[in-house]
């Protein structure tokens, strides 16, 4: 497994893992693409093909609009998460997908999972709050963790801004770290995520970035991501 390095190539590459992944009967699945230059609704794009059936897809609250913006009609119905409980019953939908999860409570979402039963949920940058660690909604931990433990992270991409790595994921394959100063280099892989200590520990000697990149980082995101523009 290689690391992607045009969004052509993570997007189709996000697709046939959340496909295997779907194959292989998992019903609660997460998807992770950080990068600011894309709307969620724009990177859950490439994943509506392999959803097979209506789809009821919950944006955080005054987001459902960017959906239609994005996907324009199709056989699904795009919800906020406000009102997403009021409807789910009322209308046909065979998998959830929810988009930015990590602005919806983390009670709400249990009650979402718990009214998809059976049927698959996909969510979409839930956004990470460490390497390797998916936020699931806010709100008590305990809830948080009982999300996290029921989840299968399909596809996960993140570039670090002070340092030239990317963290990895294509499911069924391992997770892995990757060196992205000039040739992409594999530094490690694992088959579980990587904690914060791991992390670290296994970059420890990798090289960081120049004072002026890591302000271009700030504004415009790593280095990584910024080559995507010519894709």
């Amino acid at each position: 497994m290689t690391l992607p390095l045009t969004y052509s190539a993570v997007a189709r590459a996000a697709r046939q893992s959340l496909e295997r992944a779907l194959e292989d009967g998992h019903t609660r699945l997460q998807v992770e693409i950080q990068t600011f230059r894309k709307t969620a609704a724009a990177l859950a794009t490439p994943l509506l093909p392999p959803l097979e059936g209506s789809v009821a897809a919950i944006f955080g609250t005054g987001n459902a609009g960017l959906g239609q913006i994005e996907w324009g009609e199709g056989p699904w119905t795009l919800l906020d998460s406000g009102i997403a409980m009021e409807y789910l019953d009322r209308i046909r939908w065979a998998t959830m997908l929810v988009i930015d999860a990590s602005s919806v409570e983390a009670g709400p979402m249990g009650t979402l999972w718990r009214v998809a039963g059976a049927k698959p949920i996909v969510m979409v940058n839930g956004w990470p709050e460490a390497p390797g660690v998916i936020g699931v909604g806010r709100g008590l931990e305990t809830e948080r963790t009982a999300l996290r433990e029921k989840l299968l992270v399909s596809f996960y991409i993140q570039a670090q801004r002070f340092q030239p790595v990317v963290i990895y994921r294509a499911y069924p394959g391992p997770w892995q770290l990757w060196s992205v100063v000039a040739t992409p280099r594999l530094i490690h892989e694992q088959d579980q995520p990587f904690s914060p200590e791991s992390f670290k520990r296994l970059t420890t000697k990798e090289p960081g970035v120049s004072l002026t990149e890591a302000a271009q980082a700030f504004w415009q995101g790593p280095r990584y991501f910024r080559v995507w523009e010519q894709d």
